[in-house]
Parts: structure tokens; sequence; C-alpha cells
């Protein structure tokens, strides 16, 4: 009778984390708490691999809704579990989301560790499949550091893997590489993969994944001055992502939609949307993201000529940005400082934030801000009367405008001249941008 009531309540351990299972993207609430009823049911009853799966489940749940201590420590729990009982396929399972979560937090380099180290014990366990699942997260990360070139290679290592077995290239996959090309300006690639993933998730019902899909769609358009689809895909993402309490995302989207009415020059709509994307990430702790929308808010006021609020956000921004190794945004501030000091004649703090600037965007070879860094050392000694070095930063500012130009035509570009005004508009299309797909 004992051993009855035992497998009894293993059986409702294991209907719990079914339950949660099917409600985590639709409902995280309730996935939430049914998944504390199977922690405090498999404890009870000494069920560890149970308790494991739900420690895992939780910690997967907490970091969707972007609570990322409680992700962190129910995601070590369920590792350490499953270390004590042998089981190397749930320490892989664990490790795959440990290194999702720094991934989240712009940790790059500790999620590339952590995707590593599972990878490892993949090719003990011979599983391949999971073994492209991690493989394509490993190169999201790749692609947040500016490492396109490493991020593509993961992309078709992982679909080489997927045609070994015969399996259909999963639609986050695609969304991924279209990504990265849109990263590297082609965005009439990025488009064509985006949208056959939209076709296979509309196709699947996956509502979750759409939002995304849609958001990257949304943020091509934007590149290419299409704002009024830019807004359509952003806001019909936005109202999916509500819908699924994805805090981080929504985030982004406002973000994103700030930039669209920016570059529309409705300022006010543009800091309406800015300030709530700041809201939002405030919920999260994605600083990388934070200081990016704090930079862009420095932008909107710099444009309502409130000054004062504009140097406020970005030495706010670059702080941040700083203190997390993002060069990205660290470059950006520099510039934008430098732009705010011009707009008062101050050449000294120009040419302060210019020299500032110039060693992580040659360090990211971001020939974008070396050609912008250029160009404002070139302006800056004209107006003071420095004109030799005006002339030799003229020359300088010219290479970088060949290689953009150069890299427009590459893409496909109507106009060579799209190339400039992309870049003038829109920023460095290197940064961050984190509609990605990354897989538990």
């Amino acid at each position: 009778m004992e051993i009855q009531n035992k497998l009894a309540e293993i059986e409702k351990v294991n209907q719990f984390l079914s339950v949660a299972e099917d409600s985590r993207k639709t409902n995280p609430s309730k996935a939430q708490e049914v998944c504390c009823d199977a922690i405090n049911l498999a404890n009870e009853i000494g069920f560890k691999a149970g308790l494991a799966k739900a420690y895992l489940l939780y910690g997967i749940i907490c970091r969707q809704t972007s609570d990322y201590e409680r992700a962190f420590q129910n995601c070590y729990k369920a590792k350490d579990v499953y270390c004590e009982l042998g089981d190397l396929k749930g320490q892989s399972r664990s490790l795959n989301s440990i290194a999702n979560i720094h991934y989240d937090l712009s940790n790059y380099n500790k999620a590339i560790s952590d995707f590593d180290a599972c990878i490892e014990l993949l090719d003990k366990l011979d599983d391949k499949r999971f073994k492209a699942v991690v493989t394509t997260n490993k190169g999201l990360s790749y692609a947040e550091s500016g490492d396109i070139d490493k991020a593509l290679a993961c992309y078709y290592e992982s679909m080489d893997i997927y045609d070994e077995l015969k399996v259909k290239l999963p639609y986050p996959l695609l969304n991924n590489i279209g990504l990265a090309y849109q990263k590297l300006g082609d965005f009439k690639t990025s488009l064509l993969y985006l949208t056959d993933a939209l076709k296979s998730e509309i196709d699947a019902n996956n509502i979750p994944d759409q939002s995304f899909t849609l958001a990257n769609i949304g943020l091509n358009y934007l590149y290419i001055f299409d704002y009024a689809n830019s807004i359509t895909y952003l806001t019909e993402s936005l109202i999916l992502m509500r819908k699924l309490g994805n805090v981080q995302a929504e985030s982004r989207v406002f973000k994103d939609l700030s930039k669209a009415y920016s570059n529309m020059k409705c300022y006010p709509e543009a800091l309406k949307y800015g300030l709530r994307a700041m809201h939002y990430v405030k919920q999260t702790g994605d600083k990388s993201t934070f200081a990016e929308i704090m930079n862009q808010l420095g932008q909107i006021y710099m444009n309502l000529k409130d000054f004062v609020n504009a140097r406020k956000y970005f030495i706010e921004s670059l702080e941040t940005s700083i203190s997390i190794g993002d060069k990205v945004n660290e470059t950006n501030n520099y510039i934008n400082l430098a732009w705010l000091y011009y707009a008062f004649q101050d050449a000294d703090s120009v040419l302060t934030y210019l020299n500032k600037a110039i060693r992580p965007a040659e360090e990211r070879n971001s020939i974008t801000h070396l050609h912008e860094i250029y160009y404002l050392f070139s302006k800056t000694c004209q107006t003071s009367g420095r004109y030799s070095e005006a002339t030799q930063y003229a020359e300088k500012k010219y290479l970088y405008e060949k290689k953009i130009l150069e890299l427009g035509e590459n893409n496909g570009f109507r106009q060579l001249s799209m190339a400039m005004e992309s870049i003038k508009q829109n920023g460095q299309k290197t940064g961050k941008e984190k509609y990605n797909f990354v897989y538990n």
C-alpha cells in the first residue's frame, strides 16, 4: 500500500509538471504556482528526479518573466540534484538554461563558456538533436557580442546537424539567421529568412515566437526607412507580448517604437515610448538594453533642445555601458556627448570625447562609428581654426565613407546613399538587438 501511495504521489508530481509546461508560455503565473506545488510534493516524498525537473522548469519560467535571481537559484538547484543523480542529460539541460540567463543579462563570455560545457556533455551522450539547439544558442551569444562571423558559423553547424538528422530546419533558427543578416545590413536576405520563419510559426500557431519574428521584421523596415510598416509590425508584436507577460521583450519593442517615431521627427511620441521602455527595462535587470534606451532618450532630448536632460541620460548610459563592458553603447555615448558639446562650440570637450570613442570603435572595427568620429573631428577642427588637422581628419572620414558605400552596394541598396542615411538615422547595426530565439 505504501509503495502504491508513493507511486500515486510521483504521478501527481509529473501531472503538476505537465500542467506547468503546457501553461508556461501562455500563463506563466499559473505555471509558477503549479511548479511550486511540484517542488513541495517532490521534496516531501523524496522524488529527486521530479524535484530536479521542477527546479529547472521553475527557473525557466522565472527567466521568462525576467526574474533572473530566482531563475539562477532554481537552475543551479536543478543542476546540483542532477549531478547527485549522475544524470548527464539533466545536467546538460540545466547548463543550457543557466547560459541562457547569462545571455539575457549580457554576460556573453560566461554564456559561451556554459554552452561549451553543455556541448561537451551532449557529445558524451551523442545527443545531436539538442547539440544543434545549444549550438544555435551559442551563436546568439556571439552575435550579441558583435562577432557575426562566429555566430553564422554556429548557425551553419546547427543546420548541418539538422540535415544529417533529416530534420526540417526549426523556424527559430531561420529567425536567428535572418537577424544575423540584419546586423550585417543585408536587409533583403534578412527579410527572406524572417518571412519564412513567420509562415512556419503561423502554421504551427506558435504565438510567442510569432511575436519575436514580427518585431524583427519591424526592425528591418525601420532600417530601410519604411516607418509605417515598421510601426505596424512592432505594434502587432507588442500586442502578442503583452498577452504573454514578456516584460523584457516589451521593453525592446517600446524602444524600437520610440526610435521609429524619433526618425519621423515625432519627438513627443518618441519620448512617450522611450520612457515606457525605460520603465519596463528597469524591471528586468538587462543593463545593456537599459544603456541603449538611456542613450536613445538622450538623443530625443537633444532634438528637443533640452541639453540638460540629454547630458544626464548620456552620462548615465555611458556609466552603465562601461560597467558591463558594452562597447557599442559606450561608443555611442562618447559620440553623442561630443555632438552635444559641439552645439555649444566647446571644441576641447568635443575632442576629449571623440578621442575616448576611437578605441572602442577600433576594437570592434566599427566603420560607421569611425566615419562619424572623423567627420566630427574634421568639423570641430575646421570651426576652431585647426585647418591642417581638419584636412587630415577629413581624409580619414572619406576613407570610411568609401567603405560604408561599398558595404551598401554589396548589400543591394538601390541607392548607395541609403547606406549612409541608414547609419545616420538608425545608428550602428552591430549593436544589441534582442528578438533572438534562445532555446531552453
